[in-house]
């Protein structure tokens, strides 16, 4: 087990760097716990991230390869949905 030894550093100023590196730990933890807006894109957008064209894009949406959404008159696509896709293309 290691020991550390500290010299010229207080009771009190250990407790506050202490205090300190909890609060940003929880900090931390309480940001990465919040629920994420989910991000929709265009097919523009998605054609864009995924570096394909639009008529491939279709292609896959009609091959059950990427999942859209159509909302009103629009096809719009989950950022998740596509980051699930491209996981499953690499296994």
């Amino acid at each position: 087990m290691k020991q550390i030894i500290l010299q010229g550093v207080s009771v009190e100023q250990l407790n506050e760097l202490i205090q300190e590196g909890v609060r940003e730990n929880l900090k931390e933890l309480i940001d990465s716990s919040k629920p994420q807006q989910e991000k929709f894109l265009t097919r523009q957008e998605a054609a864009d991230l995924l570096r394909i064209s639009l008529p491939t894009l279709t292609d896959y949406v009609k091959r059950g390869i990427i999942t859209a959404n159509r909302i009103s008159n629009r096809v719009l696509f989950k950022r998740s949905d596509i980051d699930q896709s491209l996981k499953q293309i690499e296994v």
